[in-house]
């Protein structure tokens, strides 16, 4: 005949240790309370110094009695004790452990109609728990580069709170970590259940040996890759965006510019299936005596909230002061490079200039400033060395490449063995050497 049982179950069996009151209890109730004031006879004060009789025996030791509020007392200790212990009967031997696995990635904030993914999935998490057998405990972890733990064990009524603050917002991360947290949690008894947006394929299915719900659907996906912003003018700028479809359908959506909350440009935008590129916008500028100028970028009709917006800040004018050297002024290369470049303004002192462009193997008029020398080149092609870079004089850094032009590091040369042709204080970037062969 099958035996009944009545198991109980703890929550928190540190809350034990609240039954180290009771001897404490017993203590203060023999040894303290007990302690009473006794009357005793003062006729020895008046023997006029003769001899107090001494007594015979010793005191008597009587043990307290056991009273009802002692009773009371260690009754309402223990039954505190069992409540912080989180004490409770449970209807069966086994107790039920479910481990909801949650995608932690920021795809589950999509919209799919009037809901996001996250919803959906909170929804089913919910419903699951309601039809689940008793007791349960529930365990919750958000996938991510760094798994994050919800709610360990927890009751259905603690599951459910700590479900609600789930706010999936991770990049593309592995699976690995989380679930091997996963599994060491859940032990042989657990159950593991993976909620996702995205279907698995059936090698990970067969990987990971695990109940796997997906909630997702194919969503068109238009993201902002990069954004760059640039001065035109006091009154225009240049928005250089960088954009990307990655679904397999032509997208169609709108550019929305804001200047602070107001709307001040909107432009349609359309892309093949799987395409990037760049779109120009030039836009306006309010006068405005804070230098700085924040341009919101939104796209419109955009599920995925994670990557339709971006924030540009225009940078602040600076007016590049350049001081020629009277024998480059009449030099038509150098009248037509300083016209072409915004925001340069040709100096005639040197002491105000932030550049100074000099003639090779004189001083400099200011040699706070920046000073590009400028020689003339002497001899064959194949004495010419460079350009360098000064910044770059690491041994690792001898040869890259960059935006499809090769550099190399800094030489540090001294000027008796070369014919500087450009240099900017005492590194020459440009160079050709005096005894080349």
């Amino acid at each position: 005949r099958k035996r009944l049982t009545f198991p109980l179950t703890f929550s928190n069996p540190l809350g034990f240790l609240g039954f180290l009151s009771l001897p404490a209890i017993l203590f203060f109730h023999f040894f303290v309370r007990q302690r009473k004031k006794k009357k005793v006879s003062a006729l020895f004060l008046w023997l006029g110094g003769k001899k107090p009789r001494e007594r015979e025996g010793g005191d008597r030791k009587t043990i307290p009695p056991v009273t009802l509020s002692l009773l009371i007392e260690l009754l309402l200790a223990s039954l505190l004790t069992c409540f912080l212990a989180g004490i409770g009967w449970a209807s069966s031997s086994k107790v039920h452990h479910y481990l909801f696995l949650l995608d932690g990635h920021g795809y589950m904030e999509a919209q799919n109609g009037s809901t996001t993914f996250r919803d959906q999935v909170i929804q089913k998490i919910q419903r699951q728990i309601q039809r689940a057998p008793t007791p349960l405990r529930v365990t919750l972890i958000s996938t991510g580069y760094l798994p994050e733990t919800l709610v360990v064990f927890a009751d259905k009524k603690n599951a459910l709170k700590a479900l609600s603050s789930w706010h999936p917002k991770e990049r593309s991360h592995s699976l690995a970590s989380s679930l091997q947290m996963a599994r060491e949690l859940a032990g042989s008894s657990g159950k593991i259940i993976y909620y996702t947006a995205r279907m698995p394929s059936p090698k990970e299915l067969e990987e990971w040996q695990m109940e796997v719900h997906s909630v997702g659907k194919k969503l068109p996906n238009l993201a902002f890759l990069h954004g760059l912003v640039e001065n035109l003018d006091k009154n225009k700028g240049k928005v250089i965006l960088l954009l990307a479809n990655f679904s397999h359908k032509p997208v169609q959506s709108f550019l929305t510019f804001f200047l602070g909350k107001k709307r001040i440009l909107t432009k349609k935008i359309s892309f093949k299936p799987m395409e990037k590129k760049r779109v120009f916008v030039v836009i306006p500028k309010p006068p405005s005596p804070n230098p700085f100028h924040t341009i919101r970028v939104q796209l419109e009709k955009d599920f995925f909230s994670l990557d339709n917006e971006l924030s540009l800040v225009f940078p602040k004018i600076s007016i590049l002061k350049i001081y020629l050297h009277p024998s480059f002024q009449n030099n038509p290369f150098f009248r037509k490079l300083l016209s072409s470049l915004p925001f340069v303004k040709p100096s005639d002192s040197p002491s105000r200039s932030h550049l100074l462009i000099l003639p090779n193997g004189i001083s400099s008029p200011n040699p706070f400033a920046t000073n590009l020398f400028i020689g003339t080149f002497d001899g064959p092609k194949s004495y010419f060395l460079g350009p360098f870079l000064v910044a770059r004089e690491h041994s690792e850094t001898q040869s890259l490449t960059f935006e499809g032009v090769i550099w190399m590091a800094s030489e540090k040369v001294p000027f008796s063995s070369v014919f500087p042709l450009v240099s900017v204080g005492s590194t020459p970037l440009f160079f050709q050497y005096k005894n080349f062969y």
